[in-house]
């Protein structure tokens, strides 16, 4: 899930969800220096149900994930229609 996470988010905005600026990507992780989208959809509740889907993804310790992808896909389609 994690790698899937960074893959979406890079997808989305073509950057490295991670700010690693002075520090190595695990501290980057642990200390929770994680980019977000901002206005860059003009949808500020999309945004941030964006948000939030990809911090789950990301998330240091594999128990705060989606437990499986099925549950991430199912996430995903509720936000995208609720986006419409």
């Amino acid at each position: 899930m994690f790698s899937t996470g960074i893959v979406l988010f890079e997808a989305t905005t073509g950057e490295h969800p991670f700010n690693q600026e002075g520090m190595g990507f695990r501290d980057a992780i642990l200390e929770h220096n994680r980019k977000e989208l901002s206005g860059q959809l003009n949808d500020d509740e999309l945004e941030n149900s964006l948000n939030r889907f990809y911090k789950r993804l990301t998330e240091y310790e594999p128990a705060d994930r989606f437990r499986k992808a099925e549950h991430a896909r199912q996430d995903l389609s509720k936000i995208i229609q609720e986006g419409l």
